[in-house]
């Protein structure tokens, strides 16, 4: 069912800007600017605090055009709608729209440390993913620059995005301009692997089933399409997949699990909060586990509870586990190779795909155990995300 909404942006210079939203379920077909005289409207909605750049300040509007299910002229919301707004204020900024799967990776090695930053991401958590672990090294001698983050969620699942309370990229990008947000701190995370290898994280360390399901996703038959794709992969999964991991975190758990996630964020889509008592902002980790010994249906409603949970909800049921962690630790996969599919060994990480027993160093320890790390200084950037929380 197709639906359109106005939504109100901003007024200044005797104009009121706002954009006609056009969706199909959870896919955007469109952003459509619209201005009329101020006069003709809600002056509830006009905000003279309308946004300005610091000159010691960069603005960089960066859209990952394959995000979500990707860009048309009509849903083109940089083209359509950021473009026009930021010229309308006299703002200097510039625009990189991806050109292949590395432009993220690309910019983000040569952003310029001598300024502060504010990037305008139109995306969904895997390219924001692929920018923070670009981010040059933190270096003592450099001056620490701020670099601010406005994600506009046209990805996905957009997990990171709707539990900071951004959930609509009009209304985000309305905040924003408006200077109802305001830049917030927020915690990042390390997992190092058996070969040393490593990557950040600040949404999702996971196991069994949430990451079988992420790399099943990532078929080619599934490219397609959006959220729906997640259902119709979750039934070949539970119809073909063992679903029995066995998963040590020392001093904290030892058990078998058919669901095993380490999560920072209470949502994993707009409408889909599997941890409850999570603050993206606040550095610390939640182990979720759903029980091996769960039936296929008690394991199905442990897993749906997400899209009706409210925040700071119990989880306490009968096969579930859920902890808070706010230290260094390590995740042990016990599970024998010789004797498990591979499937078992599969990892998601906010997006990236990586299958454990491909992170060996030859000759080293056969042990499949990931550490994970708290850390404090992470770049050479003061790294800040604009939200109302």
């Amino acid at each position: 069912m197709i639906e359109v909404v106005n939504e109100p942006l901003v007024s200044f210079n005797g104009l009121h800007y706002s954009v006609n939203i056009e969706t199909e379920g959870n896919k955007y077909k469109s952003f459509q600017l619209e201005t009329n005289s101020s006069e003709n409207c809600n002056p509830a909605i006009s905000d003279p605090a309308v946004f300005s750049l610091e000159s010691d300040t960069v603005l960089t509007v960066l859209d990952s055009i394959k995000s979500g299910t990707g860009r048309t002229n009509e849903n083109d919301l940089c083209n359509n709608v950021i473009v026009p707004i930021l010229s309308a204020l006299g703002v200097s900024f510039q625009v990189l729209k991806t050109a292949s799967c590395n432009s993220v990776g690309e910019f983000a090695q040569t952003i310029d440390r001598n300024y502060n930053h504010i990037i305008i991401i139109i995306s969904g958590d895997t390219s924001i993913s692929e920018l923070l672990n670009n981010l040059p090294a933190s270096d003592s001698e450099a001056r620490e620059s701020q670099l601010c983050l406005l994600p506009l969620p046209m990805g996905t699942g957009n997990a990171w995005a709707s539990s900071l309370q951004l959930k609509c990229p009009i209304k985000t990008f309305r905040g924003f301009i408006n200077k109802r947000l305001s830049p917030k701190k927020f915690p990042l995370y390390r997992a190092i692997f058996p070969n040393k290898k490593s990557t950040v994280f600040f949404i999702i360390l996971s196991l069994g089933f949430h990451a079988n399901l992420l790399h099943l996703c990532n078929d080619q038959r599934f490219t397609s399409m959006g959220v729906e794709r997640f259902q119709i992969a979750s039934k070949e999964i539970f119809d073909n997949y063992n679903l029995t991991y066995q998963i040590k975190i020392p001093g904290i758990i030892d058990a078998k699990f058919s669901y095993f996630a380490v999560i920072n964020t209470p949502n994993l889509e707009a409408y889909y909060m599997p941890s409850p008592s999570s603050d993206p902002l606040n550095s610390e980790l939640h182990v979720i586990g759903y029980s091996a010994s769960l039936k296929r249906d008690q394991l199905l409603q442990r897993i749906m509870k997400g899209y009706s949970n409210k925040p700071g909800d119990s989880l306490i049921d009968d096969g579930v586990t859920y902890e808070p962690i706010d230290g260094d630790f390590e995740i042990i996969v016990k599970d024998d190779p010789s004797k498990s599919p591979k499937t078992t060994f599969e990892i998601c990480c906010d997006g990236q795909l990586l299958n454990l027993l491909d992170l060996h160093s030859a000759g080293a320890s056969s042990e499949n155990k990931i550490t994970v790390k708290f850390l404090k200084d992470y770049s050479c950037y003061n790294l800040k995300v604009f939200s109302p929380l």
